[in-house]
């Protein structure tokens, strides 16, 4: 069991409303929340290279990690050979991936969600609150949902992150 379930999108928190029209984007949600649009027609590149369309600032990802480009059936994403792969719903993408609203992108270690009529952020998602002895800002509480449902239940859990994050607060919390 994984802390995220990264096939759904049922742990993304939900950003702030604006009077700007829908569009299609990437909302990252793991290690840190941010909307990024995606182009209605044409290709970008997602990776750690300064020069990507979506650069990706994490180790585990690669320079030139994945390509994203419009079809008619919607963004369609495909990995470029990178070292630690590119997943979708929780699945290796090999060739080509269409992407359906509420798909959960992973990069390296970074998590996403396609959204087909996303909204620009209106508000500020950093209103710090606290929990388990873990404070942080408000998608934290998704975090929180992970522990509630592998607290007591007899599975194992697999907690991943870098040092310093508070892995061992989790595994206390899902332990107790």
């Amino acid at each position: 069991m994984a802390l995220f379930d990264t096939t759904t999108s049922d742990a993304v928190p939900r950003l702030g409303r604006s009077e700007e029209p829908a569009f299609p984007a990437l909302v990252r949600f793991f290690p840190s929340v941010a909307v990024h649009r995606l182009p209605r027609s044409g290709a970008l590149t997602v990776g750690r290279r300064a020069d990507a369309g979506l650069v990706v600032a994490h180790r585990q990802a690669s320079r030139e990690h994945a390509a994203l480009h419009v079809t008619p059936d919607g963004p369609a994403l495909h990995d470029l050979g990178s070292h630690n792969g590119t997943f979708v719903a929780g699945q290796r993408v090999d060739g080509e991936r269409v992407l359906r609203d509420g798909d959960v992108v992973r990069v390296g270690g970074v998590l996403f969600v396609y959204r087909a009529r996303a909204r620009a952020v209106a508000e500020t998602v950093h209103d710090p609150v606290g929990r388990y002895g873990m404070v942080g800002p408000v998608h934290m509480r998704a975090v929180w949902r992970g522990i509630d449902d592998g607290a007591g239940s007899g599975l194992r859990v697999l907690v991943l992150g870098e040092t310093g994050t508070g892995k061992e607060l989790v595994a206390r919390a899902v332990a107790a």
